[in-house]
C-alpha cells in the first residue's frame, strides 16, 4: 500500500472486496480532504457495489462537479442514474462524458441505449451511427444499431449491420436470431431458413436453433415449443427491453384479454386468478383488482424477475403451464393467458388441464394468433416459429375440453414490419357446479 496516497486505503479494501472496511475508509479520507474528485469517485463505486444507488449518485455528482473535465466520473453517474431510472439525467451524463472523451465506446452505447428507452429513436439512430463510424470493428455497436433500425423501419439497412456483426463475431448468436427473424418478417424465408441452419451447425445444441429449423422444414409433428426453447429465447437480455419492445410494436394481448374479463361481468367480486404465461406481468395492473389472490406463472425466471417489480402479484412461479394446471384442481375462479398459447400448437391437453384447474362457473381467456389457412390439424408452426390456429379449431378444441364458448372475438394482437397479427380473443366458460 503506498503510505502517501490517502486514497489507497480505499483502493485496497476494493481490491479485497472489503467493502464494509471501505465505506470506513472513504469516510475518513472525505472528511480529510473533502474536495479531493477521486475520493468521491471511490466513495460511489463502494456504495454503488453495495447496492446503495442514491448515496452512489451523490458521490459521482460530487466527483464531477469538482472535475468536470474527466469523463468516467460523468459515465459513473450516468449508470447510477440509468439505474434509478433517472433517464434524463443519465442522458446529460452520458452526453458530458462524451463531450471529454469523444472516443468513449462504452459512453456513447449506453447514450443510444437511453435514447432507445426514451423513445428518441431519430436521435438513437444517429448515436449508433457515429458509434459505428468511430469503432466500425465493434460487433456490439453494429447489433444495436441494427436492432434499432429493424424496429423504426429501416429493415435493409437493419441486415446489412446484422450481417456485419456476424462478420465481427461469428459467435453473436442473439444477431444470428435476430437476423432469421428479420429475414422471416421480410418474407425472405430462403435466406432465413440458410439463417437457421448455419447457426444449428455451428450450435447443435442450441434450442432456438433447432425450433427454428423445424418451423422453416414444413415439419408437422410439433404439439408444442420446448420448454428450453421458451427459455433461452426468454432470457435476461430479452426480458429486461421485453415491454419497451412491445411498445412499440403496438401489442394489444393484455389490454384485449383485460376487457374480456371485464365483460364476463364480475363486478367487485374478488376471485382467485391465475395469469399463465404471465411473462414480464403486463396483464397484471390490469386484472389486479378483479382479483382477491393473483398468481403468475411462466417457464422463464428471468422473466419472472421483471414481474416481481411490478409488485401486483401474491406469488409467482416458475412452471411449464400444462404441468402447473395439472397440479391445481379447481383452485381458480378465472385464467388469463395472453399471448402464450401460439407456443402450443395442439391445444386439447393444456385446455383439458385448465379445465380442471378452475372451479364451476370459472372462465378461461386467451388469445391465440389466427390461421388464414386452413390445415388438417387445425394449427401450423409458422416460419416465425409460433404456432398460429383457426377459429374452427379453437372452437372444436375448447368444446371437447369442457367448457362453453362464450365469445370468440377477432383483434390485432401487435404489429410487425406495420402489419397487424391477426388473433382471436377467447372467452370460455366452464358451467356451474
Amino acid at each position: 500500500m503506498n503510505e502517501t496516497d490517502p486514497l489507497a486505503a480505499i483502493v485496497d479494501c476494493l481490491k479485497r472486496q472489503d467493502l464494509a472496511a471501505a465505506e470506513v475508509a472513504s469516510r475518513d479520507v472525505l472528511s480529510q480532504h473533502p474536495h479531493n474528485p477521486r475520493a468521491w469517485h471511490l466513495s460511489g463505486i463502494v456504495h454503488a457495489q453495495q447496492s446503495q444507488l442514491e448515496r452512489a449518485l451523490k458521490c459521482f455528482q460530487q466527483a464531477a462537479n469538482l472535475d468536470k473535465s474527466n469523463p468516467l466520473y460523468h459515465y459513473n453517474l450516468g449508470l447510477a442514474c440509468k439505474s434509478l431510472n433517472r433517464m434524463d439525467e443519465a442522458i446529460a451524463a452520458y452526453r458530458e462524458a462524451i463531450v471529454h472523451d469523444h472516443q468513449s465506446l462504452e459512453a456513447r452505447n449506453n447514450l443510444g441505449n437511453a435514447l432507445m428507452q426514451q423513445g428518441e429513436n431519430e436521435e438513437a439512430i444517429a448515436v449508433f451511427q457515429e458509434l459505428v463510424e468511430l469503432h466500425p470493428g465493434n460487433a456490439v455497436s453494429h447489433f444495436n444499431l441494427a436492432n434499432l433500425l429493424q424496429d423504426t423501419g429501416n429493415f435493409d439497412e437493419s441486415l446489412e449491420h446484422y450481417r456485419r456483426t456476424l462478420e465481427l463475431d461469428p459467435d453473436h448468436s442473439a444477431a444470428r436470431e435476430n437476423l432469421g427473424r428479420a429475414y422471416t418478417d421480410a418474407g425472405l424465408g430462403t435466406e432465413a431458413k440458410q439463417v437457421w441452419q448455419a447457426w444449428l451447425e455451428r450450435e447443435p445444441n442450441n434450442a432456438v436453433a433447432k425450433h427454428m429449423v423445424a418451423s422453416t422444414s414444413g415439419q408437422t409433428d410439433l404439439e408444442r415449443c420446448d420448454d428450453d426453447y421458451v427459455r433461452e429465447t426468454f432470457n435476461q437480455d430479452f426480458a429486461k427491453n421485453f415491454d419497451s419492445q412491445l411498445a412499440r410494436l403496438s401489442y394489444q394481448a393484455p389490454q384485449l384479454v383485460a376487457a374480456a374479463l371485464e365483460a364476463v361481468g364480475l363486478g367487485s367480486t374478488q376471485v382467485n386468478m391465475l395469469d399463465a404465461g404471465c411473462g414480464t406481468g403486463l396483464c397484471g395492473p390490469l386484472v389486479r383488482s378483479m382479483a382477491k389472490r393473483l398468481v403468475g406463472i411462466d417457464l422463464s425466471a428471468d422473466m419472472l424477475t421483471e414481474a416481481r417489480n411490478r409488485e401486483v402479484y401474491d406469488d409467482l412461479i416458475e412452471c411449464e403451464i400444462t404441468q402447473y394446471l395439472l397440479s391445481q384442481p379447481a383452485a381458480f375462479d378465472v385464467i388469463v393467458c395472453a399471448d402464450t398459447l401460439c407456443y402450443f400448437g395442439g391445444l386439447e391437453k393444456v385446455l383439458s388441464a385448465a379445465r380442471e384447474s378452475l372451479r364451476g362457473g370459472g372462465w378461461f381467456i386467451f388469445t391465440v394468433e389466427e390461421s388464414g389457412e386452413q390445415s388438417l390439424l387445425g394449427y401450423q408452426l409458422k416460419q416465425h416459429g409460433r404456432f398460429c390456429h383457426t377459429e374452427a379449431y379453437i372452437q372444436q378444441a375448447v368444446a371437447q375440453a369442457g367448457f362453453a364458448i362464450h365469445e370468440v372475438t377477432r383483434s390485432s394482437l401487435r404489429k410487425e414490419r406495420g402489419r397487424s397479427v391477426a388473433g382471436l380473443v377467447v372467452t370460455a366458460a366452464v358451467p356451474p357446479a
